[in-house]
């Protein structure tokens, strides 16, 4: 079965993780590479050199990718690992969303929900390589009424076939989230839940979670349990401010890998923008301009028709709890994290609605008169 089910999609968790850690994939090994004069070269290349997939090379899956491929899938499989990610690179497919996908296609074959004769012919058991390959390329030709509902994506799929397929769709607004299970990390979870663009680990990525310490923690964020993987308090003023810094990373066009760091503190982003630039930015003014384009992120959501809602999880990570390791029993309890990162953001707790207050405050008039026009923006303080 798929490691959603079994406790985590971590692969040192995965029965058979050995089989598709990085150490068995060393031999694949053929360089790395960097973007320019960066000392971190985070890519690789790698080449099948022997058996039926012989010269096959390409770039080398990262850790998502990997278990997309193998954990999510059940699939302990090294080399077809290899194989489904270029050619889904090739294909120009995403491979988490791929993956998520097939895992939750793999899931309602397991329930009974599909068969063979919905799958067009396709026998969809975990681990089935030679189905995951198929499928692929199905979805990505659009190839069968199957494949081309699949190549929808997940969330629409689901809604179309029903039976309650929805309970066990890994999604956040209809993306796939990470790797970071939210049950064994809290502020991962948050940090998907509120994501202006659906589950993406990236909007908040909350790396300061396991790197800060309790003294840090205390100080930033008002308690030590705010670094606590398992702690629930804080998590809502720590998302914040990674939201905040990340934004301004995006902004900057730099490297996460790198900004994840210690390098994450905002003193460094205004030093190293007030030596290219020759402007005079504090860390204040490097947090507020993050804080600004969070506010218009939610405004514009919220005009589509956003609310508190929608700022959630997969059922499976609030009430399935992990069934084995050092996270078993834990489940995500996300409602009062929610509450303070609300509180936090100076939205309305009971809506998520941007207070009006907080928009004067961030210099976002007109931001303020169109949602007041639509009468999503709250007054109260």
């Amino acid at each position: 079965m798929g490691d959603w089910q079994t406790g985590t999609i971590r692969i040192v968790s995965f029965l058979s993780g050995e089989k598709i850690s990085s150490h068995a994939y060393e031999k694949y090994w053929t360089g790395s590479k960097a973007c320019g004069n960066c000392p971190l070269h985070c890519g690789h290349y790698f080449e099948i050199d022997e058996g039926p997939n012989q010269g096959l090379h390409g770039e080398m899956p990262e850790y998502v990718t990997i278990a997309s491929f193998g954990s999510k899938l059940g699939n302990a499989d090294t080399e077809s690992i290899l194989v489904a990610s270029e050619l889904a690179n090739r294909l120009g497919m995403d491979t988490m969303n791929t993956g998520g996908v097939i895992a939750w296609v793999m899931e309602s074959w397991q329930r009974g929900v599909l068969d063979i004769e919905d799958t067009d012919n396709l026998e969809l058991t975990w681990g089935n390589t030679d189905s995951i390959y198929k499928l692929i390329k199905r979805m990505a030709y659009r190839k069968g009424e199957f494949a081309d509902l699949l190549a929808e994506g997940g969330y629409r799929a689901a809604r179309k076939i029903g039976k309650d397929s929805m309970d066990w769709l890994i999604h956040v607004k209809g993306i796939d989230p990470a790797m970071a299970d939210p049950r064994s990390a809290k502020a991962w979870g948050l940090g998907y839940a509120v994501s202006s663009r659906g589950g993406c680990h990236l909007r908040g990525l909350p790396s300061l979670e396991t790197y800060f310490t309790p003294e840090e923690a205390e100080m930033m964020f008002g308690t030590a349990e705010a670094v606590d993987r398992t702690g629930i308090r804080g998590k809502g003023r720590l998302i914040q401010w990674c939201e905040n810094q990340r934004a301004v990373c995006d902004c900057l066009e730099v490297c996460k890998f790198n900004m994840r760091t210690k390098l994450s503190e905002p003193g460094w982003l205004a030093r190293f923008i007030n030596v290219v630039t020759g402007e005079n930015y504090s860390a204040e003014d490097i947090m507020d301009v993050g804080e600004r384009i969070n506010n218009i992120e939610r405004a514009f959501n919220v005009r589509q028709g956003l609310v508190r809602a929608d700022d959630s999880l997969p059922k499976r990570y609030l009430e399935e709890p992990i069934v084995s390791g050092p996270s078993k029993g834990e489940v995500n309890n996300l409602e009062p994290m929610l509450d303070e990162y609300y509180e936090a953001r100076g939205w309305d707790v009971e809506t998520g609605l941007p207070l009006a207050g907080t928009l004067e405050k961030l210099n976002l008039k007109e931001v303020e008169e169109e949602l007041n026009s639509l009468g999503k923006v709250l007054t109260k303080n």
